[in-house]
């Protein structure tokens, strides 16, 4: 069964390796460039204490590239969920290759499995190398940019589970419709609703929430002559000295030209 699944996948398998090749080249020798400027100009500027010049100058380095690399990581969850997982089993079902897959030897929840399996682990490795590469081009700017929300979802393993997400998506679509082209197009409208929702709703609801406790230390008065002389707060006016959802910063500032958090 697995000998059959490589024999139906390999040319796609071959191209996304190809693919995956070119981008580590790419991005082995811009990556080089990248660090070779960051210690040259950031680096030198350590000993006076003062690399905001230096900081402002690298931030145009390579800007376009940077830009282009968080859209890769992005995108790349989503084409999986929409051309990998949507096809995999609607397309056997609209063709009738099924009713000879079920023929065989092989039953039909081994079947379902090795296909599932194999092709869901591939596109999370994928995902995974994709967002290993990128992270590793985009250390030097992350370290003049400190911002650390504001490429939460395009680093290291998130990009694994939102691969994990749309390829979920894909193989349920094509499930319920039995139709490749349905199941593509409503794969991509979920997995898209879910990334807006989870960028825009859910992470802001999770960070920089003060808790209770906060908010009674902040109005605490730290000293007895503080008791006798500070006005009472209300907790309303307490919770502006801590950040809110609002001030969280969008995913949508992902270029190494947003502003420096120094």
């Amino acid at each position: 069964m697995t000998r059959l699944v490589w024999l139906q996948y390999k040319i796609t398998a071959v191209v996304v390796a190809a693919a995956l090749l070119v981008v580590a080249v790419m991005l082995g020798v811009t990556g080089e460039h990248l660090l070779a400027v960051y210690r040259s100009m950031v680096g030198a500027c350590q000993g006076s204490h003062d690399c905001s010049l230096a900081d402002n100058a690298f931030q145009s380095t390579d800007n376009h590239l940077a830009q282009f690399l968080n859209y890769v990581v992005v995108v790349v969850p989503a084409l999986i969920g929409l051309f990998w997982a949507a096809p995999l089993v609607s397309r056997e079902l609209e063709t009738g290759a099924f009713r000879l897959a079920w023929t065989q030897s092989v039953t039909r929840t081994r079947w379902l499995a090795v296909k599932l399996a194999a092709a869901g682990l591939a596109g999370m490795a994928v995902a995974g190398l994709v967002s290993l590469m990128v992270t590793w081009w985009w250390d030097p700017i992350a370290k003049v940019n400190l911002t650390l929300w504001a490429n939460f979802d395009q680093r290291d393993v998130v990009p694994i589970g939102y691969a994990a997400l749309g390829f979920m998506l894909g193989v349920t679509a094509g499930l319920i419709f039995r139709r490749t082209l349905p199941a593509m197009a409503t794969s991509l409208v979920v997995f898209v609703a879910a990334r807006l929702s989870a960028d825009h709703w859910l992470r802001p609801l999770l960070l920089f929430r003060p808790s209770s406790s906060m908010l009674r230390s902040a109005r605490a008065p730290s000293t007895a002559s503080d008791k006798r002389t500070a006005p009472r707060r209300s907790c309303s006016q307490a919770a502006r000295n801590f950040p809110t959802a609002g001030s969280i910063p969008s995913t949508s500032s992902t270029g190494p030209g947003s502003h420096s958090a120094r």
